[in-house]
């Protein structure tokens, strides 16, 4: 079977600018021809990357765009020193938890075998894609996050400005946020959460599979093994010198962003005690049911239920599952918990909010068409309040300079008034007209930035004695 037998229409050389410059292949797998590889020279990563696509056999009697699931995969172990078996016996023996991380490594963590996705491919109406598939993986331990400072690896970027769009400009797909989910397995299902919390605007489904729900709300130790192994290599520091970082992207932080925005998340954890359902790629060494293994589970299970109650009380919606099983990935978790769910969002679509809030410690932000730049050190969040997705009203809290660009939703060249509200001052009123996209450009100063100290006490109690301005634009 070649490859305009799986996906008619496809041509790589075809593709225009910038794709026509990351030397862009694809090949039939040789374990399963309906899965596709799609290897690419990558900017953000800065080398030569693979992405895995199942490609069902719908998609060929179609001419309809189909949804797409994507799947972040999780650690990927590494080689350790002998050296260390000496400390890490002793330590599984008493039940301790060592991090998959530190197991025998293996070069491809995902296969066309990963999470049963094969059994999709006679009767699915939607495609799957896996990034990072190639060997050797470049996300051992990135929580599919950005490094910072430099360090590791550029995953969200990667994910947004490349692998997406890349594969909407080879295949036949939805590009609306109904048509498109998110999930992932352990560190792949950790990321996946941020993902949806981080850009609710991308997504309609969310499925976590045994993933972390903090990346600050643990034990200590556990805390500090996290750092140690996977946000150090991320070029974080230790919590307190990096907390506002953290909690950009710690799903209890971040929980107004999905409330109300009609995103769809299912959290699945195991028990830690067998399922006979595991499933690991093949030629891997990773310890099935080992003390770690099963001690893992249970102990994130414990810590999951926590984060999961207190995002119940934040007002996020979701559904939490325990399932049976260990660490390991469950073949089943896919075909029980998630995808019927995901169906349905793609057939049904989700509602956009007509109000939102938001908030976002990034310099550059984008949700629900508003982009934000904000000139400032990076050291708290900017939130959008009560911000209308029509452009026509939103209120900012933070400090410093802000040029924010409202969605493309007036008619071009229309002359608008801008009301301006802030605390007791005096209410301001300024004229202005919408670009030739129908956007309008306001550079706004929220006040002088706080220092780092204040900032920290600021975000560690959830309290933000900020301005808030309230923009109003009519006309």
């Amino acid at each position: 079977m070649s490859t305009s037998d799986v996906a008619p229409g496809l041509d790589p050389n075809a593709l225009p600018a910038p794709f026509a410059d990351w030397r862009v292949d694809v090949t039939p797998h040789v374990d399963e021809p309906r899965v596709l590889t799609v290897a690419f020279d990558s900017p953000a990563l800065r080398r030569r990357t693979e992405l895995l696509v199942w490609v069902p056999d719908h998609y060929r009697a179609t001419e309809a765009p189909l949804p797409v699931c994507w799947f972040l995969h999780g650690t990927v172990a590494v080689e350790r020193p002998a050296a260390f078996d000496r400390v890490a016996a002793p330590l599984e023996d008493r039940g301790r938890n060592l991090p998959a991380l530190l197991r025998t490594g293996r070069q491809r963590v995902v296969v066309p075998g990963t999470m049963g996705f094969d059994e999709l491919l006679d009767e699915a109406r939607f495609l799957v894609v896996a990034p990072d598939a190639g060997a050797p993986p470049w996300c051992q331990a990135c929580n599919w996050i950005d490094g910072l400072r430099g360090n590791g690896v550029a995953a969200e970027t990667h994910l947004y400005e490349e692998a997406i769009p890349l594969v909407q400009a080879l295949f036949r797909v939805r590009v609306d946020r109904a048509g498109r989910a998110v999930i992932g397995h352990s560190m792949g299902g950790g990321g996946a959460a941020i993902q949806g919390f981080r850009h609710p605007d991308r997504f309609g489904f969310v499925g976590c599979s045994s993933g972390v729900l903090s990346l600050v709300d643990d034990h200590v130790s556990r805390r500090r093994l996290r750092w140690l192994f996977y946000n150090r290599g991320q070029g974080f520091r230790p919590l307190p010198a990096d907390e506002i970082h953290y909690r950009n992207h710690n799903l209890l932080d971040l929980a107004p962003n999905v409330v109300g925005s009609g995103l769809e998340m299912v959290v699945v954890i195991g028990t830690g005690t067998p399922s006979g359902d595991e499933y690991l790629p093949p030629d891997t060494d990773y310890g099935i049911g080992s003390r770690a293994d099963v001690t893992m589970e249970s102990t994130q299970r414990r810590v999951n239920d926590e984060i999961a109650h207190r995002l119940t009380e934040l007002g996020v919606p979701f559904t939490y599952v325990t399932r049976t099983g260990y660490h390991s990935i469950g073949r089943s978790t896919f075909r029980k918990f998630f995808r019927q769910r995901m169906e349905r969002v793609f057939e049904l679509g989700v509602a956009d909010p007509v109000t939102f809030t938001y908030k976002s410690a990034d310099r550059d932000l984008s949700v629900w068409g508003y982009d934000c730049t904000v000139l400032r050190p990076n050291t708290e969040f900017l939130h959008l309040l009560r911000a209308r997705t029509d452009g026509r009203d939103f209120t900012l809290a933070g400090t410093g300079t802000v040029r924010v660009v409202t969605p493309a939703a007036f008619e071009p060249g229309a002359a608008l008034r801008v009301t301006r509200t802030t605390g007791t001052e005096p209410v301001a009123q300024t004229a202005t007209a919408a670009d030739p996209d129908g956007r309008v450009t306001l550079e706004l100063d929220l006040g002088p930035p706080r220092d780092e100290d204040e900032t920290r006490r600021a975000v560690a109690t959830g309290r933000f004695p900020f301005p808030h301005t309230r923009l109003e634009l009519d006309g």
